[in-house]
């Protein structure tokens, strides 16, 4: 029987460590998942001004082609009835100073919810104060919203960044712009409802 030869021991060096594969004795910290920064605002100062916004307005939903909306025919029915009552949230605007003609986001939800289907495209050609925008926001539609004034495209960018929506699939933008100019950010036949 032959003896065995022993492999050769190498000169021990440190090795420089992978920060992804080190494992440490420390506990392990999870990052939040962060998407993307989502910008809320077009204007003249912008990237996208003036051009197409590439705005989605597919049904995301399971509807058939021929319903209206994705409501159940239970709740459209009840929907129908009597006279629509509506209450201030507390996200909603009530300071006249703020902006002269505010109305509450559950109206623009109601309405939104009543034509139209998740994914599809809402247009607000006179946003203001943007409840059009946050209405679209609670229930999954893409929309796009258009006013002149800067401060009420603020106020719209605040009021989406306070209330975003993780399950939310679909984009909300103010434009800072003429709504006379819409063509050159739509795509024509895109649009699922105009609500202002």
């Amino acid at each position: 029987m032959g003896t065995r030869s022993e492999p050769e021991k190498q000169p021990l060096t440190k090795r420089k460590s992978n920060p992804r594969t080190s494992k440490k004795s420390s506990p392990k910290r999870y990052k939040k998942s962060q998407k993307e920064p989502v910008s809320f605002v077009i204007s003249e100062s912008s990237h996208g001004y003036r051009r197409k916004l590439g705005m989605d307005s597919n049904r995301t939903c399971q509807c058939r082609q021929t319903h209206l909306n994705c409501m159940t025919p239970k709740a459209w029915l009840k929907s129908q009835l009597g006279v629509w009552q509506f209450s201030f949230e507390k996200r909603d605007i009530r300071d006249k100073t703020v902006h002269p003609a505010t109305f509450p986001i559950s109206l623009c939800r109601k309405v939104i919810e009543l034509f139209s289907h998740a994914g599809e495209l809402v247009l607000d050609p006179f946003v203001g104060s943007g409840s059009t925008l946050m209405a679209a926001n609670d229930l999954n539609r893409n929309a796009v919203g258009f006013d002149l004034q800067k401060n009420y495209i603020n106020l719209c960018e605040r009021r989406l960044e306070s209330s975003r929506n993780l399950y939310n699939t679909c984009k909300q933008i103010a434009v800072q712009d003429d709504a006379r100019n819409v063509p050159l950010y739509l795509e024509e036949g895109s649009v699922g409802l105009i609500w202002t």
